[in-house]
């Protein structure tokens, strides 16, 4: 976006020398008016700060796998049918943490909390939660945890991973907050339980 603003003063000064004046003030007033909204708290700067933030880690790719097929995380496509969810721009926001709750070693056990959009024009964001065991040289989805709820992790936490759970907090919404600006807490102990033999 800043080559355009950086392009448009260049091209309006070009049209004002070679006489074409009547262009001139169009292009001109294109260009202050997106450099005012590159500049201020604008839809565009939101949305540039709305870019999709990936998984990562070694889990990664199982995790995009699982979320790009189950169809039970309810995603349409720009048809409104049934399908796998996107990954793209502001469609999803990925936070994995790795640890060992099986014995299997370090980073053994992924717990990825993934706030998604089910269809590209709605506003309205959903929340899932879903465990991952490495099973040799990689992962498998085990399964979600359809109760827990939650915007964001609360700042200066993290994941623990203990012997079959894992324990963890997240920021969520009280009665009277906004929707913008939950300021509850919610402190979740979940079970991990891979299938017998899993990361043998």
């Amino acid at each position: 976006m800043t080559k355009i603003t950086t392009c448009a003063a260049p091209i309006a000064a070009a049209l004002y020398k070679t006489g074409l004046t009547s262009l001139f003030k169009p292009v001109a007033i294109f260009s202050a008016t997106l450099l005012a909204l590159i500049t201020s708290g604008s839809p565009l700067r939101a949305m540039e700060e709305a870019a999709p933030t990936p998984p990562s880690g070694p889990a990664a790719q199982a995790i995009l796998r699982w979320f790009t097929t189950d169809r039970s995380l309810g995603c349409s496509d720009q048809q409104g049918n049934d399908s796998g969810c996107a990954v793209g721009f502001n469609t999803a926001e990925f936070e994995v943490y790795y640890g060992d709750s099986t014995g299997a070693g370090l980073q053994a056990d992924a717990l990825v909390f993934v706030r998604y959009w089910q269809d590209h024009s709605d506003k309205l964001s959903f929340f899932a939660v879903a465990y991952f065991h490495r099973d040799g040289g990689n992962y498998r989805f085990i399964k979600t945890f359809p109760d827990v709820f939650g915007m964001g992790a609360i700042k200066g936490t993290t994941v623990r991973f203990l012997p079959g759970k894992a324990r963890f907090s997240r920021v969520v919404p009280r009665e009277d907050d906004p929707r913008c600006c939950p300021t509850g807490r919610a402190n979740y102990t979940v079970t991990l339980n891979p299938a017998p033999g899993a990361g043998r």
